[in-house]
């Protein structure tokens, strides 16, 4: 956890969310609709948001995988936020 805040630039006085209870909606590629819940909630201490997701290198290309950042980018845009994907090698 440590190692993820600090690669995002997250300092202790902002605010980190595992369980935000954010749902976003999406179609995935076989058309189910389901909902995808974001690993991170920061909330900056400027006010700013920003919605976290952390993806293995291996996953970045699967289509479900990328619908479901096109949907949280979407949602992010609406809303004044960012959507940022952070990519860990496994």
């Amino acid at each position: 956890m440590r190692q993820f805040l600090l690669k995002c630039n997250i300092k202790q006085e902002d605010r980190h969310n595992c369980n935000s209870g954010i749902e976003i909606p999406y179609v995935t590629e076989s058309g189910n609709i389901r909902k995808y819940r974001p690993d991170f909630l920061v909330e900056r201490i400027d006010g700013t948001k920003e919605i976290h997701e952390i993806k293995g290198r291996h996953l970045l290309e699967n289509p479900d995988t990328l619908r479901k950042r096109e949907a949280a980018e979407n949602w992010c845009k609406r809303r004044g936020m960012k959507f940022i994907l952070v990519s860990k090698k496994l």
